[in-house]
């Protein structure tokens, strides 16, 4: 099952999956150190909490052979959010991933804080293509 939602920072808040992606579940290993999404950028590395998030501003999960999560979001500093993990079937012990980048904007994110196929995932090509050109300029 594939899911594009829109959901509150609270319900984000209660989902296992999410805390798991956010590095805030002992014992898993993963990192609440995002990195940046773009290398040119100055932008805050300080680390990322579930609690940070203010909007949601677009999430994709699926549940297939195991979760898969999606996800950007506008957090209370300022900071955009990419944060995208999953597990197989056998759960997060053996099989689990965890990503968080940051940017200052939201062109940043979704330009280089996500690939094509998670911007499609998440119902934003769209605006991926206008945000591209922005960035197509500038030489690091």
């Amino acid at each position: 099952m594939n899911l594009i939602r829109k959901i509150s920072p609270k319900k984000l808040r209660e989902s296992d999956d999410w805390q798991i992606v956010f590095g805030q579940e002992s014992g898993m290993g993963f990192s609440n150190v995002p990195s940046s999404a773009n290398p040119g950028s100055d932008v805050s590395l300080d680390p990322v909490f579930i609690d940070d998030v203010q909007e949601v501003i677009s999430i994709f999960e699926s549940i297939n052979d195991g979760w898969v999560g999606i996800g950007l979001f506008r957090l209370k500093d300022g900071r955009y959010l990419s944060a995208s993990g999953g597990c197989d079937m056998t759960g997060w012990d053996c099989g689990g991933s965890s990503s968080l980048m940051v940017s200052k904007t939201l062109a940043e994110i979704i330009v280089f804080g996500i690939s094509e196929s998670e911007a499609y995932s998440l119902g934003l090509s769209e605006q991926r293509k206008l945000a591209e050109p922005i960035f197509s300029t500038i030489v690091f």
